[in-house]
């Protein structure tokens, strides 16, 4: 790839750095990987040395102290964080990923976790995506799909028209990022369940149930805006 990320590593299990180093460098060779398993070498890298993120073990006691917290808040890197030696999450928070021992299919997750939660801290103004795209022709609005289609929104007043395209824009980009977050999520726990041993039969049934358990919570939502 040729776009390196740098990242520092905070784990006190020296075997599983190891593993992490090599079961990461085989899916992202760009991945560059730095540790430390006290807080004074902690310290001295980060004052001699620009990361992109910190990954730290949720099992280890100094990813868990005040100053980690607050020395990783200073630098302001995003901090993804694994499970050890788990098969699944033992936590829903979106930036903890799951590491097996043997596991590439873990590991590619994590990678692309780590790819994707880098890229966006770096640009966090225009992580959203590029289409659908709102344009303004004369007195008519048009909505730009990502594969060229188009289609008429309709007609505004001349000075109105553009404040309402903004809007709009703004409101489809991120209807579609939500979209595609949801998918990678679905992606990424489809991928996690199929390698804890699990019917692949199952796996649909299992998620779609996890989904009807948060359904409540979109109700939620939906009656906060019809009570506009």
């Amino acid at each position: 790839m040729g776009d390196y990320v740098r990242i520092l590593v905070l784990d006190d299990d020296i075997q599983r750095v190891e593993q992490l180093k090599e079961h990461l460098s085989k899916q992202d060779p760009d991945l560059k990987l730095d540790h430390t398993k006290d807080i004074v070498s902690f310290i001295h890298l980060v004052e001699t040395n620009s990361y992109d993120c910190v990954l730290s073990s949720e099992s280890n006691l100094l990813s868990k102290t005040e100053l980690t917290s607050k020395i990783i808040e200073l630098i302001r890197v995003p901090r993804i964080t694994y499970l050890g030696d788990t098969r699944l999450p033992e936590s829903t928070q979106r930036n903890h990923e799951t590491l097996k021992e043997q596991n590439s299919q873990s590991y590619q997750v994590l990678a692309n976790r780590i790819r994707k939660t880098v890229s966006k801290k770096q640009n966090e103004t225009s992580y959203l995506p590029e289409h659908p795209k709102v344009v303004v022709r004369g007195e008519e609005i048009f909505i730009v799909n990502d594969d060229g289609t188009e289609t008429s929104w309709g007609t505004e007043s001349i000075d109105e028209i553009h404040r309402i395209a903004e809007n709009m824009d703004a409101d489809l980009k991120s209807i579609q990022w939500v979209r595609d977050e949801i998918e990678l999520c679905i992606s990424e726990i489809t991928t996690l369940l199929s390698h804890s041993g699990l019917p692949e039969e199952d796996i649909a049934d299992l998620i779609f149930e996890g989904y009807r358990s948060v359904l409540v919570r979109f109700k939620r939502f939906d009656s906060s805006f019809n009570g506009r």
